[in-house]
């Protein structure tokens, strides 16, 4: 994720676009009751090829490697464990998109476009150029990102709508979820076990219809290549193995165990007991082309690229497919997400003033006081200050906006429950899109430890529709496609909420409690915003502080 900071030298590149949102926006339809639906959280901005069957994305034989990397033009987008980059095919140009703290990786990657699809707990998408990242769906629906038109399969039991819609499970037994899975020319191909490893390899239509067993035995690595499934065979002490798609012709390749495998052209291209090897399909010429350990084979142009632990990290290696120019590709911590050239961006950079919040000093009471930036030629609209008045929703309210009117609101709020009677339900899909500067801890005036509201982020948030619970039984969908307003909040909120409108708005909605409800939220009269616009807008959300 990138950390987006105005400086007196810089200001960094974002993308957001702001709305205010109303009571009487609409919603995007609730999800369908059906049995095989699971609830999601989505975007509703995602376009890709209709087309049905069309097959994008990676390839099946690196999904097959759990997906960790992917060529689009002369870019190689890869993952690591400690993150998701970008770089030139000549390993130049690094640059690291998107941070994983927790550790794990990014798998399952798939560019798409100027999108790139990929999973860690649930399925995501960012911009190739480290921008909009949000979450698709929130559940952890195991196995690789095939995307066949419109639509996106996981694992061999599920598939949805590649906005995280209608997500339909088509096959219910107990199927591998990871290095198994292929699709070809409309056919899913897959290895089911049961609970007594008795299973096999199967195929079925991608709508899970005429579903078929074609070998008796399991395999956890397979990729299936024109007419022939190449496989692990684990009835045969893991030895590579060779099969028509329809289950015959049976032929064993390598009578040694091998692990992650690979196709391309007329070579097979394993892992197994002697290092990183390769094969002709029909089973001769065999060749060991390095003798590392090397696991998640992915072949991009002329190049194997594969991943190899070194101590306790899992580093990125590639060598030609010819065996020559072995080379360390990626390591770990290499690189971190940095700001944008000052130079590209000095035409618009500008001097900051930096805000403090009066609360405190003008009550005379020990209580939180927080900070944040804005450019200098934004003014104060509102500032206010109203103590404990118990006619009044907030303590402190400070707004400033640019010479357009677009506005960044600051609300300390004074009492917890201001939602009044309001009718109105709106449903709101809050999305990440930059981190942010401030670090929960011991808010000043109490002894309560806050650290646990974990990461802060500046958020999209999108009405997505509306519901009159006196007259309604679902949500409207919303024709203010794109529209969205901003705000500084846990990472928590990330997801699909809905909440009934009140008397202050979505503010109190979309505020967070240290211990008292505070709000920093941006909007736009009309919806709409300059680049210039939308790039300090995020500035001033990520600035906030409770530091000078």
């Amino acid at each position: 994720m990138r950390n987006i900071w105005v400086t007196k030298r810089s200001i960094i590149l974002g993308l957001i676009m702001v709305y205010t949102v109303m009571t009487g926006l609409t919603a995007c339809a609730g999800n369908e009751s059906d049995k095989k639906q699971i609830a999601r959280e989505t975007t509703s901005d995602i376009v890709v090829d209709a087309q049905q069957n069309v097959e994008q994305g990676n390839s099946n034989g690196n999904i097959a490697n759990s997906g960790m990397l992917m060529k689009q033009g002369d870019w190689i987008y890869y993952g690591l464990e400690d993150g998701l980059y970008k770089c030139k095919e000549d390993g130049t140009q690094k640059e690291k998109l998107l941070s994983i703290d927790s550790g794990g990786g990014i798998f399952h990657i798939n560019v798409i476009e100027e999108w790139i699809y990929f999973g860690k707990s649930g399925l995501f998408r960012i911009k190739t150029d480290g921008t909009g990242y949000e979450q698709i769906v929130a559940e952890n629906i195991e196995g690789g990102n095939h995307f066949i038109g419109n639509e996106v399969y996981k694992g061999n039991e599920y598939r949805m709508k590649i906005d995280g819609s209608d997500i339909e499970q088509i096959y219910d037994k107990n199927s591998a979820y990871g290095y198994t899975l292929n699709i070809v020319d409309g056919w899913i191909y897959f290895c089911d076990r049961d609970s007594e490893k008795k299973g096999g390899i199967f195929k079925m239509k991608l709508d899970g219809s005429d579903l078929e067993k074609i070998f008796d035995g399991d395999s956890d690595h397979m990729i299936v290549d024109d007419e022939w499934i190449y496989f692990e065979n684990q009835k045969d002490h893991d030895y590579l193995y060779k099969m028509k798609t329809n289950g015959t012709d049976l032929q064993l390749l390598e009578d040694s165990s091998v692990n992650y495998l690979n196709v391309m052209d007329n070579w097979i291209y394993y892992s197994g007991a002697n290092g990183l090897s390769k094969i002709k399909k029909d089973g001769s010429d065999n060749q060991v082309l390095t003798d590392d350990i090397a696991s998640n084979l992915h072949i991009a142009g002329e190049w194997i690229y594969y991943y190899c632990r070194t101590g306790t990290e899992n580093n990125l290696y590639r060598i030609r497919t010819d065996g020559t120019e072995k080379q360390l590709f990626a390591a770990c911590g290499e690189i971190e997400i940095k700001e944008e050239d000052t130079d590209e961006i000095s035409d618009t950079a500008k001097d900051l003033i930096t805000y403090k919040t009066k609360f405190g000093e003008v009550e005379m009471v020990e209580c939180p006081t927080f900070y944040f930036d804005y450019p200098s030629d934004w003014h104060i609209t509102r500032e206010e200050v109203e103590g404990g008045d118990p006619q009044k929703v907030f303590g402190e309210v400070v707004a400033v906006s640019n010479d357009r009117g677009v506005e960044v609101t600051y609300m300390d709020f004074n009492v917890l429950s201001i939602g009044g009677g309001g009718r109105t339900m709106n449903r709101y899909d809050v999305s990440e899109v930059a981190d942010a500067d401030f670090k929960p801890t011991i808010p000043d005036g109490t002894d309560s430890d806050l650290s646990y509201l974990g990461k802060f982020m500046v958020a999209k948030i999108k009405v997505t529709g509306t519901l009159d619970m006196d007259t309604d039984t679902d949500y409207t969908p919303t024709d203010a496609e794109g529209r969205c307003f901003y705000a500084l909040l846990p990472e928590s909120y990330i997801g699909v909420h809905d909440y009934v409108m009140g008397l202050s708005g979505f503010y109190e909605e979309f505020s967070f409690k240290y211990p008292a409800p505070y709000a920093f939220i941006a909007e736009s009269p009309d919806g709409l915003f300059t680049d210039e616009e939308e790039r300090e807008v995020i500035a001033i959300l990520a600035s906030f502080r409770d530091l000078p």
